[in-house]
């Protein structure tokens, strides 16, 4: 009886162990953001060239595809400004000088 027990209180705790490490193994791996941003192109409406062409006359330096709770905005760099930049809309939600 006694070993009948201490086997399923080990297998019970190995089983715990297994199930926590494989969800921070899981959480750690980077194809998570890779379909992320996959997922957020798809929701992508507008040239983000185009708008900072317009708007400032200039090239862009950096440019990375974002989101906050109801809004996936591209963050742009050029040289003398930081635009972010509705994804969806176009419109211009921020404009800073560098």
């Amino acid at each position: 009886m006694k070993i009948i027990l201490i086997s399923f209180l080990l297998a019970i705790v190995s089983f715990g162990k297994v199930e926590h490490y494989e969800i921070h193994k899981y959480n750690q791996k980077p194809s998570i953001r890779i379909k992320q941003q996959k997922l957020l192109k798809q929701y992508v409406k507008i040239d983000p060239e185009k708008i900072t062409k317009q708007i400032t006359g200039e090239k862009i330096e950096y440019k990375r595809l974002k989101h906050q709770i109801n809004t996936i905005y591209f963050e742009v760099w050029t040289k003398h400004y930081y635009l972010w930049i509705d994804a969806q809309t176009g419109k211009v939600l921020k404009k800073e000088k560098r």
